[in-house]
């Protein structure tokens, strides 16, 4: 099997290998730490601001994590009669999920978290234990079943209260992602990847000749699906991010990487991912825009100046994104960034995928009067990202960016 094929785990994308000019400009805020941790890690972000995240200490005890704009970083603490939770997804309304242990030895059971409530979800009989690691608005899960005598992931499971537990595809297979629609996103057995629901079954998603397979990994409400091709030939890229807007996938990572993949999606198909070479893991993140390309995020403009930008995790529909960086002022820590210079939009100003559609021009005139689609050019009436929104130069730059021609 790839060695592309791995754990997303806690990490430290119309086909182009562009890098893309006019960076957006972040303002960066430390999330601050755990008492008695010395390593914090991002894992989620959604619209409302609510961030969950990892922490190890003292020793090798992993503490999770919430963190609002209200309340700073609070610790998730476990129920009563268990321990060693870790959080791994979380929902638009925030419901938290991911996996909890009676004792440090047991079997992992999966968890659900709203409102001070817990509801765990223990393993099946034939099963090792299992780990939610996505959650959708009406409490659906998706996640592994671990193999009961290897101890490895072996098979992915959607849950729903309606439902208990299913395998969605017998055999070792992932599911990574679920939406608010009931659509999950991972890969068969077979390096198939997929997009299934209770309503449709299993639908594949379909790679390039001579590539051999394809894994899904991040699904956003529109169904749009961030994931990867594989290519398991001697001497070949193990691994591209890929999306699939419907029918073939694009090809959205850069030149000069071995592998590469997705790790967050928002409505408007802005993808953050990372990359990585033979000898270097995927620790180099990626920011990917429809209609304006692939940005080295090492490379993005910050406020205050940063030393390192190391990781980029996830993404949400306000464009804020969650990592990690260094800098002598707020040390190695987990930030979140917050978008506040856009540059030029593009010619696809709706998000839906198409470009210099009537559909574009529309919502254009519709944010110039004061109504922006929710997955319109986040920069809204302010096309040429001057900070005077709705004026002449707003429209002249946008006819200008639909005729092909620059900013």
């Amino acid at each position: 099997m790839s060695n592309c094929l791995f754990s997303l785990g806690v990490l430290a994308l119309a086909s182009t290998h562009t890098i893309a000019t006019e960076p957006p400009h972040y303002r960066v805020e430390p999330l601050g730490s755990l008492p008695g941790t010395y390593a914090t890690q991002v894992v989620r972000i959604n619209d409302a601001e609510t961030i969950i995240g990892q922490a190890r200490g003292p020793q090798l005890e992993v503490r999770s994590w919430v963190w609002t704009r209200e309340s700073g970083m609070v610790e998730l603490l476990p129920p009563p009669g268990y321990t060693d939770i870790r959080v791994e997804g979380l929902s638009e309304n925030g419901i938290i999920c991911g996996s909890i242990r009676p004792t440090f030895t047991s079997p992992p059971h999966a968890f659900r978290y709203q409102g001070g409530e817990f509801v765990i979800v223990t393993p099946p009989p034939s099963s090792g234990g299992i780990e939610a690691y996505s959650v959708n608005n009406s409490g659906e899960m998706v996640g592994f079943l671990i193999v009961q005598s290897a101890g490895q992931l072996g098979g992915e499971f959607y849950y729903s209260d309606a439902t208990g537990v299913l395998d969605i595809a017998p055999g070792e297979g992932s599911a990574w992602d679920i939406n608010n629609a009931g659509f999950v996103v991972g890969m068969t057995g077979s390096l198939q990847g997929y997009r299934w629901s209770l309503a449709t079954g299993l639908e594949l998603l379909p790679w390039p000749a001579g590539w051999d397979g394809s894994e899904g990994l991040r699904i956003n409400q529109q169904g749009h699906v961030a994931g990867r091709v594989i290519d398991e030939r001697p001497g070949r890229d193990p691994c591209d991010s890929a999306l699939w807007r419907g029918g073939a996938p694009e090809i959205i990572s850069g030149s000069g990487f071995h592998q590469s993949r997705p790790l967050g999606i928002n409505d408007r198909d802005e993808v953050i991912g990372a990359d990585g070479t033979e000898s270097t893991p995927l620790y180099t993140p990626h920011l990917w825009l429809p209609g304006k390309g692939r940005f080295d995020f090492t490379l993005v403009q910050t406020t205050p100046p940063l030393t390192q930008i190391m990781i980029a995790h996830d993404i949400n529909n306000r464009g804020q994104i969650i990592g990690r960086a260094y800098s002598p002022e707020i040390g190695d820590a987990a930030v979140l960034y917050t978008p506040i210079g856009w540059g030029c939009g593009s010619s696809d100003f709706n998000g839906d995928g198409d470009s210099g559609t009537d559909q574009d021009i529309e919502a254009f005139f519709a944010c110039i009067g004061g109504t922006c689609c929710a997955t319109c050019f986040p920069g809204g009436a302010d096309f040429n990202g001057d900070g005077d929104a709705g004026t002449d130069q707003d429209i002249e730059a946008f006819f200008r960016v639909l005729g092909g021609n620059a900013c």
